[in-house]
């Protein structure tokens, strides 16, 4: 799924900086534009646990309620330290332009969803949720019900608001806290310039995303109606090393780091052309964390998928070369 976020001419360096870093900015909640985010009202299940544990005073039961209770609060409490990243699942809405984008003069930044939720290099710290928001009349309120529920009440605390939004057509991400996070360089896959947008302005945005594969649009107006559309301007390539045709690859990815078993189609005589080709293959593919493993002209890619499990030497005994996170070394095996 592709989700938008966009973005004004002001503060433009700042923006163009973070993205550029490959970052995205998750706001706290005191930042947010709208000053009843993230509310909702959890009395009734307050007055059923404080019920419940009058009921059971004295008993085993009544431990367990209050570890309950307490577990409830914490969840409850955490929403004050979170961090909120907002999108929208369209780059032609118009009231979007004009109020995030400087009146149609600034510009859309495209994402792919599922990449963007990908952690970089902290699976205990990136802490990340992806909720498409509820749109409500009145504050949820969460009941014991809730509780076995995940999804439910995540979604009732994290991503409902008032339906009077309900035209930005939100999703957000939700972070376990505020502040800049890492996004890997792929999940950005396009930029979306206004019908306003200046050329200077453009310039300054293309220039920074130089050297990634990016499509690049314009929106227009639709002359016989108030809707927009697309329209495809150009495209944004990664200078890369190799050609595809040189190497198949198979990728077991652990929560921050890629495992790439790579084969050469090409031969690779001496432990020079084996070192440079790692190289440039990490510089074309890896986009986090990883390592890589170039196994030799007998390595079978259907077998390693069926012993990856349960027969670790299979893989072990076609490794030629491997370079390891962390390193930037080359560590030749059989030769």
């Amino acid at each position: 799924m592709k989700l938008y976020k966009y973005r004004s001419a002001n503060n433009l360096e700042r923006d163009l900086n973070t993205f550029g870093q490959n970052n995205f900015y998750a706001s706290a909640v005191n930042e947010l534009n709208d000053n009843k985010e993230l509310r909702f009202n959890h009395d009734k299940i307050d007055d059923v646990l404080d019920v419940l544990r009058k009921a059971y005073h004295g008993s085993t039961i009544c431990d367990s309620i209050e570890n309950e209770k307490k577990s409830a609060l914490d969840l409850f409490n955490t929403v004050n330290h979170c961090g909120v990243f907002s999108l929208s699942d369209s780059c032609t809405l118009g009231n979007m332009w004009a109020l995030y984008a400087s009146n149609r003069s600034g510009y859309c930044l495209e994402f792919d969803s599922k990449l963007l939720m990908q952690i970089v290099s902290d699976p205990i710290n990136e802490q990340r949720y992806l909720f498409k928001v509820n749109y409500s009349r009145e504050i949820p309120n969460i009941d014991i019900s809730d509780i076995s529920k995940k999804d439910q009440i995540l979604v009732k605390m994290l991503a409902t608001k008032h339906e009077n939004w309900d035209k930005e057509q939100e999703y957000r991400i939700v972070t376990d806290k505020p502040g800049p996070q890492p996004f890997i360089p792929s999940a950005l896959t396009g930029i979306v310039f206004g019908t306003a947008t200046d050329e200077e302005l453009k310039k300054q945005v293309v220039d920074k995303f130089e050297g990634r594969n990016l499509d690049i649009y314009r929106v227009v107006n639709d002359e016989n109606s108030y809707d927009y559309h697309l329209s495809h301007i150009g495209r944004l390539q990664k200078h890369l090393l190799l050609n595809s045709g040189d190497y198949e690859y198979w990728n077991t990815p652990a929560p921050t780091i890629d495992n790439f078993y790579v084969k050469s189609c090409n031969v690779l005589s001496t432990r020079q052309d084996k070192e440079i080709f790692i190289r440039k293959f990490k510089h074309d593919v890896a986009e986090r964390g990883c390592n890589i493993f170039l196994m030799d002209s007998d390595f079978n890619f259907d077998s390693a998928r069926t012993y990856a499990d349960s027969d670790f030497e299979y893989i072990d005994k076609h490794v030629e070369a491997e370079m390891w996170i962390g390193g930037d070394d080359v560590f030749f095996g059989k030769e």
